[in-house]
């Protein structure tokens, strides 16, 4: 599982919000964001092109093993830097809105955004909605001040994300 948040992103969610490049591809299944299945999925569905992965027609004549063997082998050939922010951007946010879209149900909802703060790196844009930080100058304290923050960061990484015409 991914860091310590502790949960996977399905290819369904994934793909209703952000065509993904190869390289947040790589960096999602290496910090268990993805599932092996999800991973497949997602480069079948033409999020990214997959250098060395089996395609479908091939996975009909693999075993399991064989076919997680040519994944993680493709993924590690990937010249990809998975500490480097930028390709883990697209991460943060399909995290905290996959938490947002569950909050009713999931216990320790501050917690846990606390968590996917810290497994990113702690970076500036999140700070906003962390409880214990303080609040971004004007604004207001609180727990539902923080919930707007959030659904303010959602709604514009869904605008960026979606604006994205082609991966790489």
């Amino acid at each position: 599982m991914s860091g310590s948040a502790g949960f996977r992103i399905s290819a369904d969610f994934v793909s209703a919000r952000v065509a993904l490049t190869w390289a947040e591809l790589v960096c999602g299944y290496r910090k268990g964001w993805l599932a092996l299945d999800a991973l497949t999925e997602l480069t079948e569905a033409g999020s990214a092109a997959a250098p060395g992965l089996p395609t479908e027609e091939e996975r009909l004549y693999l075993f399991s093993s064989e076919i997680e063997d040519r994944v993680n082998a493709a993924v590690a050939a990937a010249d990809v830097d998975c500490d480097d922010p930028e390709p883990n951007k697209v991460w943060m946010y399909l995290a905290l809105a996959r938490l947002y879209e569950r909050r009713d149900t999931v216990s320790g909802f501050w917690e846990v955004i606390e968590m996917i703060w810290s497994d990113h790196g702690y970076p500036d844009e999140a700070s906003a909605f962390i409880y214990y930080m303080p609040p971004p100058p004007g604004e207001e304290y609180g727990k539902p001040a923080m919930l707007r923050r959030l659904e303010t960061y959602l709604e514009e990484q869904a605008r960026r994300y979606r604006s994205r015409r082609t991966p790489d």
